[in-house]
């Protein structure tokens, strides 16, 4: 079985020597990798500012997001999986409107609720981006996820649309160091930063 697989290469990973491990998940929407993302210590999605992918960005955000909700042992993930299974439910478009629904129905269930999405905290980059108004769609993803789900998500940079990036490719250079002074190279050391401050890493 595929999933035994994976399952058996990533216990070897966890229990092996290496301090810090990096898993590119690509947007596969398994079980596996949405707890490997939610279980991460720094969980990061990447876009480019193209509606199709941001929209793949939210989608698999928003997989995370209701495994972590509605997969819990707790009273909160039973309404929320009661009220997602009525004609009610099915009508509600937003995370916050099922949070809504917690409060009124059982209070002390929202608790649960409020640590779940404050322990949701994924860090955005957007790359390939050629303007100012392409950069700015950061932003905008960063506040489409607060009003969907009443998230607050992470700007960890952008990075910009560099032929230096293909070209470090083509020739199997590592990038940061072969063109130091590049724009792209300038993005990644600022996402770096952001990543050591905002998640206070060693």
């Amino acid at each position: 079985d595929a999933d035994d697989i994976r399952r058996r290469i990533l216990d070897e990973v966890y229990q092996g020597p290496s301090e810090l491990v990096i898993i590119d998940l690509g947007r596969a929407y398994d079980g596996i990798s949405l707890d490997i993302f939610l279980d991460a210590d720094v969980a990061i999605t990447m876009s480019v500012p193209e509606p199709m992918a941001m929209e793949q960005a939210y989608g698999f955000l928003r997989a995370a997001l209701f495994r972590q909700l509605v997969h819990a042992d707790s009273r909160a993930a039973q309404i929320i999986r009661t009220a997602l299974r009525s004609p009610k439910g099915e009508a509600m478009p937003t995370f916050r409107a099922l949070t809504e629904l917690i409060k009124r129905e059982d209070p002390d269930a929202w608790g649960h609720v409020k640590e779940a999405l404050g322990d949701f905290v994924p860090g955005i980059v957007l790359n390939r981006c050629e303007t100012r108004a392409d950069r700015e769609m950061l932003r905008g993803m960063i506040a489409g996820m607060n009003r969907r789900w009443a998230v607050e998500a992470l700007p960890l940079g952008t990075l910009d649309e560099d032929d230096v990036a293909q070209q470090s490719a083509r020739w199997r250079r590592p990038l940061v160091s072969t063109y130091p002074g590049a724009a792209i190279t300038t993005g990644i050391e600022q996402i770096g930063t952001n990543i050591l401050s905002m998640f206070r890493l060693d």
